[in-house]
């Protein structure tokens, strides 16, 4: 018996693929595949010099919609995340995490990892360390999708991406109004 394919078009299948080229192409933004994005980020000496770096990657979240970005996101092998809390841009310089007990499974997706999400397993609440832009102290206690987005974050200054920890069989593709965060 002959399989018979089905050829007619989707809209859902062009949109999602024109989504993603057109944000590879636009982005500045390291995509699956590219090395750099598996390289251990090295600790910041001096956090005062990150300024222009945090900017830079402020600049590409918002244009990209994201939660959260990455300096070794951008080629930059530096311990940096940012992310969006009520519509500011918070940093976290050298983070460290002391992750809670308790866990829950959520769907990610990723600036890196352009079309597709996956249920992930993170703590619930985590407490923070790091430095801000003035190289002070920070520590801080988040949880829920706040916590997620950190965890998430810190993960890719370690060269781990959502895929490595993306519960079995839950890896699919997401529609394109997701990938553009629309």
């Amino acid at each position: 018996m002959a399989l018979k394919r089905d050829y007619r078009y989707r809209p859902y299948d062009s949109d999602v693929i024109g989504a993603v080229k057109r944000m590879i192409n636009q982005s500045k933004i390291l995509v699956y595949g590219d090395p750099r994005l598996r390289r251990r980020a090295q600790e910041v000496e001096d956090p005062s010099m990150c300024d222009a770096l945090v900017k830079r990657m402020s600049h590409l979240l918002r244009d990209h919609h994201g939660a959260g970005l990455a300096a070794t996101q951008i080629g930059e092998d530096k311990r940096v995340v940012i992310w969006l809390e009520e519509g500011q841009t918070r940093t976290l310089i050298n983070p460290v995490l002391t992750l809670g007990d308790e866990e829950e499974i959520g769907f990610e997706g990723c600036l890196s990892v352009p079309g597709m999400a996956g249920l992930v397993r993170r703590a619930v609440s985590i407490r923070a360390e790091g430095f801000n832009l003035k190289g002070g102290p920070i520590k801080f206690d988040a949880s829920g999708m706040l916590a997620r987005v950190i965890q998430h974050e810190v993960d890719h200054l370690d060269g781990v991406l959502f895929i490595d920890r993306v519960e079995p069989g839950s890896l699919r593709p997401m529609p394109a109004n997701e990938v553009l965060g629309i």
